[in-house]
């Protein structure tokens, strides 16, 4: 007989009671009821899915990766491997409907089979990484009010590189400095999110694991990455370690413009190659937009 893939209850429960506590009220139509006022230590892993599946329909995919990534912690504190891996399981984030489309999707099911292969300690670094740069990818797609985003670990004035653009953007800084989310406005106004980043993430691991896209990956090359938008590229021999990054003195701006075209603020090796794809990505990004 097939084993039914299984969640803890007691974590279950304290994802129910987050649930009640932002909506409310008691009331999640999807659950059947039977299964709150069950005895049993353990129930079904797709109860579990349907209630995630819930809570980011409720707060957003924004608010939703933060609350995940806190509850990973937690996760992880509480030596729950069962229910942590339940999280990213097949089925799990099939109910999710996590996107696998050629734009932008750097977090796929094939990514999760990756992530459980690792150390448990590692999943929270190296996953939220890739939520924050798909989040953002996302943003400029279905935005039009968000004209691209870029990386920067300085904490300098960004609206400078923007010009009159309005953009989202990752301040990938030093350890102790975080991650953080900044948006403008129409009116240059920043709005900067200080997320709750670990500590013992390094920059340049944090800066690879959201620009490569797939998680463990050290020599990530930038045909691979470029497929994984389903851009072509035509310098396919090139990687990271061949146009010599600086990571101390990086910033990178990449505007990924639906309305005002393409700008780059520097004429390093490592942009020169990102332009061989930004232009084709610009393409995508407007035929997704337009339907």
């Amino acid at each position: 007989m097939e084993r039914i893939p299984l969640v803890k209850k007691a974590t279950f429960t304290h994802f129910l009671n987050l649930f009640y506590e932002l909506k409310g009220s008691r009331d999640l139509h999807l659950l059947p009821y039977a299964i709150e006022s069950s005895d049993a230590e353990f129930l079904p892993q797709v109860v579990f899915a349907e209630l995630l599946q819930s809570l980011r329909t409720l707060l957003g995919d924004q608010l939703f990766l933060v609350t995940l990534k806190k509850h990973i912690s937690l996760l992880q504190k509480s030596s729950d491997k069962l229910s942590l891996e339940a999280m990213f399981s097949e089925s799990c984030f099939n109910r999710l409907q996590v996107s696998e489309t050629s734009l932008g999707t750097f977090f796929s099911l094939h990514s999760i089979y990756s992530v459980k292969e690792a150390i448990h300690a590692c999943f929270e670094e190296e996953l939220f990484a890739l939520f924050v740069l798909e989040s953002l990818i996302q943003d400029t797609v279905n935005s039009q009010s968000i004209t691209g985003f870029c990386f920067t670990h300085s904490n300098d004035v960004l609206l400078d590189t923007w010009h009159d653009t309005s953009g989202a953007a990752i301040y990938l800084g030093q350890a102790s400095t975080g991650i953080q989310l900044s948006r403008c406005d129409s009116d240059l106004q920043r709005q900067i999110i200080t997320l709750n980043y670990p500590e013992r993430l390094s920059f340049e691991h944090s800066f690879q694991y959201a620009l490569e896209g797939y998680i463990g990956r050290q020599n990530f090359s930038l045909s691979e990455f470029a497929s994984v938008l389903g851009i072509r590229l035509e310098h396919s021999k090139k990687t990271f370690s061949d146009v010599e990054l600086t990571f101390e003195a990086l910033k990178i701006n990449l505007t990924f413009a639906l309305r005002s075209g393409c700008y780059f603020s520097t004429t390093s090796p490592f942009m020169i190659y990102l332009y061989n794809w930004a232009i084709p990505l610009r393409r995508s990004l407007l035929e997704l937009s337009n339907g």
